[in-house]
């Protein structure tokens, strides 16, 4: 079996990479607790000096973040002095990018040979089937080695179970067959780990369940169902998210052919009902629905006709799930996991259920709640934020919740950007929430990556949702290439592959925008015409916007026939091409960001009266609430060399705390405009502290109080910036200042 090594964590890897590289070489490595590592994760000590061995985990990364990794840890790697330094990555690599590697790792390498990639590594797990087995973390999701430690665990228990129960026999006589029948379970475990064979997550989870089960036999309490244990193993891995491990202990345990005693009804409903969670998590709605309706038929009692609900609802079938909610409501009116199913059959209906119509007593239980959230979320209800936010704060152990809270956080910020802030405090709260919402979503995302779930149904919302907000934290670069890495996720969604070539064409990564419009998808044309645009192929983007001249007009967009006229006037000959975007101005009526374009285009056509006029009219849009229309003003104000229009836009707007381009932008407005405005002694007095290190930002500042004639003030703020960049005695040219 060849392994991509993807449902390591770092540390399960770095272990692997000691136990293989050690076994390889005949030594033993120690291993470091977690945390920075100064560039060893494995030293074996000699006299004449260290072997040191790393582990680069870097599966979803591209090679360039390898390299960029090793290049910024050469200091670190030569410190050490290693006699022999061994780095291992599950980064695929080629003999090329080895030597590469070895290159940015320097004389501690004694050969590329010391790099050991993905094909080394399964090469040695081949030849050391041990160190295989061991690390439980590679094939717990697989068939393979898991029947070997499953069946030797449980098949084997079952073997020992007496063929001659039945139904009638009395609570103490199951009793004391159960407790032996956990005794046997419990030795093999215990066997088990004599043999030093790491089943780490199975092992675990049986161990707990046979000793709450032993408390229950020991009571009298266990049920008539001598596959309880099993069930309850089962239930624990689902509980793990681990799926598909889930599915084959199943299809081990109830497909045992030594089997001498029949499995009732009830079992097997259980049985299916716990496939068909599995199933649903893994994106088999059909099939999952399937087992869902079997089990419901094999017992129909209330815990099974409410997950036939669940799959009513995902074939569509919303009046028949209505019904049998109203059968389990007159047996269970209180129960919280019915009245959430009811949520969501009136959501599938086009409605929101009220919260009075709850009972009281369930109205803060955390499924309901949930329910409501996404019933809301679905209708369009913006007060979802606040419930979802709310829930949050509940129940902050929830996953669930804390998705749904930073994705409320992040949904209003996007709103506020489109209507505007009331105030600078709230922006600045909210873009600090945004930080922590990211980051929620970030870990989320890193641990979905992990499950068993991503292999089948990878979640395309939540990396779109975490992309964003990377996008709205100003971190553009990094959702780029979380999205690069991640291509093929959504390749199948229009939605996401804009998303994906919105966040490519902010980030200016070519590479990933490339990619996006490799293939063609619903939604993609406004991509290429941005895309030709920026590259200045004015007439590839003017045969793109006549293919959608009667095209609906969307929201945000510029109308297609007037984008095709202002491309017209772009590709007009050089001494025609004034006129021509006069006449588009005169044909059109002014709109800001129509406006805005032409002008841009005006400007890299080379016609730079007509981008003045342009840029005039845009300027004369309402800006109330078009936070983003105001600031792509004053970048095209700036690049105009207008910085007066700049001050006009910005000034009052920014948040000179916040590091932001419309931050940097105003700053170096104010220097330029002589004589200086009164507002920049406030915008500096804020930004002094809060950008003491920016080298940029200091010599504004001190641009701006010698052009006010004040030398005095000055003076501290050039001190700080060649504090910042030692060796430099005046601005730069780059600044556009001298």
């Amino acid at each position: 079996m060849t392994y991509t090594f993807a449902s390591l964590s770092s540390a399960e890897f770095e272990d692997l990479a000691r136990d293989l590289i050690g076994k390889e070489l005949n030594l033993r490595f120690e291993a470091f607790a977690a945390g920075p590592d100064g560039g060893i994760d494995g030293r074996h000590a000699l006299a004449e000096g260290a072997i040191i061995l790393q582990a680069k985990h870097y599966h979803q990364s591209s090679f360039s973040a390898l390299k960029s990794t090793m290049k910024k840890e050469r200091r670190a790697i030569d410190k050490l002095g290693a006699k022999r330094y061994i780095l291992v990555t599950s980064r695929p690599i080629t003999p090329p990018n080895k030597e590469e590697l070895a290159n940015l790792i320097g004389p501690s390498l004694n050969s590329t040979g010391d790099i050991f990639g993905p094909g080394d590594l399964n090469a040695l797990l081949r030849k050391y089937p041990e160190v295989e087995r061991n690390h439980n973390g590679l094939w717990i999701g697989s068939t393979a080695v898991l029947e070997d430690v499953v069946t030797e665990a449980v098949a084997k228990a079952l073997d020992t179970q007496q063929s001659t129960s039945t139904a009638k026999e009395s609570s103490a006589t199951q009793s004391a067959r159960s407790r032996a029948e956990l005794d046997l379970l419990s030795a093999e475990l215990t066997a088990l780990h004599q043999k030093a064979v790491d089943t780490s997550t199975v092992i675990e989870q049986t161990a707990f369940k046979v000793g709450e089960i032993r408390k229950a036999a020991e009571q009298g309490l266990v049920a008539d169902e001598p596959l309880d244990g099993e069930l309850n193993i089962c239930r624990g891995l689902v509980e793990r998210e681990q799926y598909h491990t889930a599915i084959e202990v199943l299809k081990v345990t109830f497909s045992d052919e030594k089997r001498t005693f029949p499995i009732s009804d009830k079992a097997l409903a259980r049985v299916r009902s716990l496939e068909g969670i599995c199933l649903r998590k893994l994106g088999d709605e059909a099939g999952a629905a399937a087992r869902f309706f079997e089990a419901a038929r094999l017992d129909p009692s209330v815990k099974h006709l409410s997950n036939s609900v669940v799959a009513h609802l995902m074939t569509g079938n919303y009046l028949e799930a209505r019904r049998i909610l109203e059968s389990v409501l007159t047996v269970e009116p209180e129960n919280a996991c019915h009245w959430a199913n009811l949520i969501y059959v009136d959501s599938a209906q086009g409605k929101v259920t009220a919260q009075v119509d709850i009972p009281p007593q369930l109205r803060e239980d955390r499924d309901v709640r949930q329910a409501l959230v996404n019933a809301m979320r679905v209708a369009g209800d913006p007060e979802w934020r606040n419930l979802a936010r709310a829930n949050q704060r509940l129940f902050p152990e929830s996953d669930e919740a804390r998705r749904a809270g930073s994705e409320a956080v992040l949904d209003e910020v996007v709103s506020l950007g489109k209507r505007g802030a009331p105030n600078r405090d709230l922006e600045r709260h909210l873009r600090d929430e945004a930080a922590k919402a990211t980051d929620i979503l970030l870990s989320q995302w890193h641990a979905h990556q992990a499950s068993e779930a991503f292999r089948q149904n990878p979640d395309i919302t939540l990396l779109q949702n975490t992309a964003l907000g990377l996008r709205i934290v100003d971190k553009a670069a990094d959702a780029g290439s979380l999205l690069k890495s991640h291509l093929a996720v959504f390749r199948a969604d229009p939605s996401a592959m804009r998303m994906a070539g919105m966040i490519a064409l902010d980030a200016g990564d070519d590479d990933l925008l490339d990619a996006v419009l490799a293939e063609g998808f619903d939604g993609d044309i406004g991509l290429r015409i941005e895309k030709a645009m920026r590259n200045g192929d004015f007439q590839a983007a003017l045969v793109l916007a006549e293919q959608q001249e009667d095209a609906t007009v969307q929201e945000g967009q510029i109308a297609p026939g007037r984008l095709a006229d202002m491309l017209r006037a772009a590709t007009a000959e050089l001494s025609e091409r004034a006129a021509a975007f006069s006449a588009v101005m005169d044909r059109y009526p002014p709109d800001g960001f129509a406006d805005l374009i032409l002008s841009d285009l005006c400007v890299r056509t080379e016609v730079p009266e007509m981008a003045a006029l342009a840029l005039d009219r845009a300027l004369t849009a309402d800006l109330t609430g078009e936070d983003e229309l105001r600031n792509r003003l004053a970048a095209s104000g700036m690049r105009q060399g207008r910085p007066e229009v700049v001050l006009d836009l910005l000034d009052g707007n920014v948040d000179a705390t916040v590091p932001s381009p419309e931050r940097d932008r105003l700053a170096k407005a104010h220097a330029m405009v002589i004589p200086p405005r009164a507002s920049g002694l406030d915008f500096f007095a804020a930004l002094r502290s809060a950008a003491s290190d920016d080298y940029q930002l200091q010599m504004t500042g001190g641009v701006y109080h010698l052009n006010r004639g004040a030398a005095k003030e000055a003076a501290p703020w050039f001190r700080r910036a060649l504090q910042a960049r030692p060796g430099t005695l005046r601005p730069s040219s780059e600044c556009g200042w001298l």
